[in-house]
């Protein structure tokens, strides 16, 4: 496991665990203090410094919206696509079939380790794959889908993914049946371009990409149900949604299948 991916987890979970000991927390996460930084505490400080804002927003954004949509879809199954240190199955009441949660094999296996003796509120199952990989990727969400509908959630992962990457797991979420819903936080290019100064502070450097549209999500055959804008006031990240009616702006997407 890279440096970057393990220094991002963390930080990601070190923004939860922040925000928990504050004195009004957006979302209580008991379970994100016990990932610590073992290693890498420079870096992960200097990102969860700079992202909290952003981490929290869009996990208490994801969090409402999958309940919602789980409230319309009960008894589908969850599958998580580049779940980190998420520990949503632990602190929410998801009326789901089971959370899969997908990412690096060593982050999972550390992951594992750490959630040792905590009971989640939902069956969970974890497996260790590249979210590039279509075909890994297939035959999971194929399994997943063997029991009923399944709901998507990539967290903090498109923003990773060059454009055609993201055009690629799009088509590969829309080629398998089961598959009825996905939520997703998007970046704009203008964002993305200004998160990079931020993320060179990890030691390797990580690429970031925005989106300048939607098309990678749409044309492979998605439409956007629903839509909320990152709840967090960024000028230094670009012009703001009144600039064009299709500008990315930041939030996060509920995508259905496009009718044919």
């Amino acid at each position: 496991m890279s440096l970057s991916v393990q220094a991002t987890a963390y930080a990601a979970a070190a923004c939860r665990a922040a925000e928990t000991r504050s004195a009004r927390p957006r979302l209580v996460d008991p379970l994100a203090a016990l990932f610590t930084p073992d290693g890498v505490a420079a870096p992960v400080a200097s990102l969860a410094d700079a992202g909290r804002e952003e981490v929290v927003g869009r996990t208490v954004l994801i969090d409402t919206m999958l309940v919602e949509t789980l409230a319309r879809r009960p008894g589908a199954a969850v599958v998580n696509l580049g779940a980190g240190y998420c520990t949503r199955p632990y602190r929410l009441e998801l009326p789901c079939r089971e959370v899969v949660e997908a990412d690096d094999p060593a982050l999972l296996a550390l992951k594992e380790q750490v959630l040792r003796g905590q009971t989640p509120r939902c069956p969970v199952r974890r497996v260790g794959l590249d979210v590039r990989d279509p075909t890994a990727l297939t035959a999971l969400l194929a399994s997943a889908g063997d029991g009923g509908a399944v709901v998507v959630v990539t967290e903090g992962l498109l923003v990773y993914l060059a454009s055609e990457q993201v055009r690629t797991l799009a088509g590969v979420l829309a080629g398998v049946s089961g598959v009825v819903g996905w939520l997703a936080d998007i970046v704009g290019a203008d964002s993305a371009r200004q998160m990079a100064a931020v993320a060179q502070r990890v030691p390797g450097g990580l690429a970031l990409h925005g989106l300048d549209s939607l098309d990678p999500l749409e044309r492979p055959g998605w439409r956007v149900a629903a839509y909320r804008a990152l709840p967090v006031a960024r000028p230094r990240y670009g012009p703001g949604p009144a600039a064009a009616s299709r500008t990315v702006v930041d939030g996060v997407l509920s995508l259905e299948k496009a009718e044919p």
